[in-house]
């Protein structure tokens, strides 16, 4: 029988700072008189609908003036605010690309965003190497257009505190980052050649060995296999040329050569995919599904019939050295074949299948076949809402572990400025693979992983978009590693207190998501009663702080996001205890309260209370029940006389 023990990995404050270039032409000081009826839309984002010109709140690109014809009496003009939902559903106004664009006024023609490796893509459908992403998946960016050609540069960087509580965790302070250039040029309506630069500063901000994260392997540091970190990225990433072909509107080609690049094996790398854009950390299960995404030697050749394409990659199966700095010496030495479909505007699918020779540079005679099949969902829910999921699965058949596989899913749910995300992994993992003792090498462990994270942003749709939040994730793993990843002195825990932790963490999610608009308060007694209550919320937020501060610092070694006693563990009963059980939620729920009163609708707020309370009716119940073994006549005698949270005893 399996023993499910909890971890947190607390990535305090994450100070995520997506950059999502926009466009800084400044706007003209006088602009021409602009006809009632005119209405301005994004070539990028056509979901986008203005009746003034100006810039893209998701871009930056200049707003271009939509072509108006008569309305028909039978087909009256669409409401500008369902325009985008219309025009996917009516097939008849998307261009060859599969994407309703708008046209230029003054020129009378249409104007095309392609994407940089096939002519015949939308832009949107881009990703990773020559992987697809859904229709309708949002591009961030800086773009820029000289004449036909053009420019797109987009990035991100997580400047963040990590701690990872077990055994084999670590913390530190970091900053993974990335950042990538697409150019590409057409010859014609029908010919194109793209190029793409993909950099990473992680040789410096992750030095040699990586960042902590528990679970994690592949790759090495001072010819030692890493194990629980992930390894820093190249400094060069991608280095890529293409050449497309369009034959007719249904049929293309396209050639892709990179130095390094992606080849067609696996879903779009986890940075690019839109469900993942938040989250500051790698999936465990990176090296069962798209770790190849940095190759040093690749050529894929695909071709295209409308919305499925067939591709195929030689390429370079050894991973990249140690040496984050220089150019690896390409192979040629496996292959790999992928099928992709795009049957709507919001799903994207892919099976892979292929030979990876020695992939890990320690270990060059044990060779890989790997397969992978994902799903990527998008939907875009207004002018500045979106949602992307995806679920990923992966299997590798190693020469003498034989198969593993994993499973991935994970989503990101992005309003205006607020982002809720989570990911879910399962992987099967060999002793080999976490570097366990000999007696255990050989033996296949299924580890997984849940995180969630919150990112609020300081500065949105402004150049650059600015973002503060917060990630844990908490790993499960079989007893059988209790002895390699948990605490000493760890005596008994109850997972069942991880429920209540996500509960509580959705009500905070849900007081900062569910803000109100003016005119939307709670309360309606003027301005002096808006500012006493602002008065009363931070006045409110400090005490909470210090009573959840105070609490902590009491507790000591002894405090855990997860219900736990260890060997000597010590019943407390002094500082803000000698008022309250669980003085930490009632700091919480003090915060709760202050942000709703002043930020949240009321209907949000009320739903986050009530959360809130489920959540910590279940951790105050699994805390008790582990502190009442603990002991016994002494622990309920202290229950009787303190109250649990609120410090008022009914």
């Amino acid at each position: 029988m399996k023993k499910q023990i909890l971890m947190l990995i607390a990535s305090a404050m994450t100070f995520a700072v997506t950059m999502a270039f926009a466009q800084s032409a400044p706007t003209p000081s006088h602009s021409p008189p602009v006809q009632r009826a005119q209405r301005y839309t994004c070539p990028m984002h056509p979901e986008i609908v203005r009746s003034e010109p100006g810039q893209c709140p998701k871009c930056g690109m200049t707003l271009v003036p939509i072509k108006e014809t008569k309305p028909k009496a039978e087909h009256p003009m669409p409401n500008p605010e369902h325009a985008a939902h219309q025009m996917h559903g009516e097939h008849a106004t998307h261009n060859a690309n599969g994407m309703a664009m708008p046209e230029h006024a003054e020129h009378g023609m249409e104007m095309k965003m392609q994407s940089s490796v096939n002519i015949a893509d939308p832009m949107n459908r881009e990703s990773s190497g020559t992987a697809w992403v859904p229709d309708s998946t949002p591009m961030y960016g800086y773009m820029k257009m000289f004449g036909d050609d053009m420019l797109m540069l987009h990035g991100a960087i997580f400047p963040r505190y990590t701690n990872v509580t077990t055994r084999r965790g670590d913390d530190r302070i970091d900053a993974p980052n990335w950042i990538m250039a697409m150019y590409s040029h057409p010859f014609s309506d029908t010919t194109q050649i793209g190029g793409r630069l993909m950099m990473s500063l992680d040789p410096l901000t992750e030095q040699g060995r990586g960042y902590p994260l528990l679970f994690q392997s592949g790759e090495s540091w001072h010819d030692q296999p890493l194990h629980d970190r992930q390894h820093p990225h190249d400094l060069f990433d991608e280095l890529s040329i293409s050449l497309s072909q369009k034959f007719t509107d249904d049929l293309s080609a396209y050639l892709y050569f990179g130095y390094p690049g992606e080849p067609a094996l696996g879903p779009p790398t986890f940075m690019h995919r839109l469900s993942a854009m938040d989250d500051p950390d790698a999936p465990i299960a990176h090296h069962w599904q798209d770790s190849t995404h940095v190759t040093f030697g690749v050529a894929t050749a695909g071709l295209q019939w409308r919305n499925v394409k067939i591709e195929g990659s030689i390429f370079t199966g050894r991973e990249p050295d140690e040496n984050r700095y220089d150019f690896d010496r390409p192979r040629f030495d496996s292959f790999s074949g992928r099928i992709s479909w795009n049957p709507t505007p919001d799903l994207a699918l892919q099976v892979s299948h292929g030979y990876i020779k020695g992939p890990e540079g320690l270990e060059p005679d044990v060779n890989r076949h790997r397969t992978t099949a994902s799903l990527i969902y998008n939907r875009a829910l207004g002018p500045d809402s979106n949602w992307a999921s995806s679920l990923v699965w992966g299997q590798n058949d190693d020469t003498h572990e034989g198969k593993t596989e994993s499973v991935l899913i994970e989503t990101n749910y992005q309003r205006g400025r607020d982002t809720v995300y989570g990911r879910w992994e399962r992987v099967e993992k060999s002793g080999h693979e976490l570097v366990l003792a000999p007696a255990d090498l050989n033996e296949i462990f299924p580890v997984n992983a849940v995180s969630i994270g919150y990112v609020r942003d300081l500065s949105h749709g402004n150049n650059i978009d600015i973002g503060l939040g917060g990630q844990f994730t908490i790993d499960f793993w079989p007893e059988e590693l209790d002895r390699y990843y948990t605490r000493d002195g760890t005596k008994r825990s109850d997972p069942a207190s991880v429920i209540g932790l996500a509960l509580q963490s959705v009500a905070f999610a849900l007081v900062w998501l569910g803000h109100r608009h003016p005119g939307l308060s709670i309360f309606a007694f003027g301005r002096w009663f808006e500012f006493l209550l602002l008065v009363i919320a931070v006045t409110l937020l400090i005490g909470s702080l210090w009573v959840c501060s105070a609490a902590v610092r009491v507790l000591g070694k002894q405090w855990s996001l997860q219900a736990r006693v260890l060997e000597d563990h010590k019943l407390v009963r002094e500082g803000p205890y000698r008022f309250v059980r669980h003085p930490i939620y009632t700091g919480m729920l003090g915060m709760l309260i202050a942000t709703g009163l002043v930020y949240s609708h009321w209907v949000a707020f009320v739903a986050a209370l009530a959360l809130y309370g489920v959540g910590t009716a279940i951790r105050v119940r699994s805390e008790e029940k582990l502190l009442r073994e603990q002991f016994g006549a002494a622990f309920d005698d202290y229950k009787r006389r303190v109250p649990a949270v609120v410090p008022v005893k009914f």
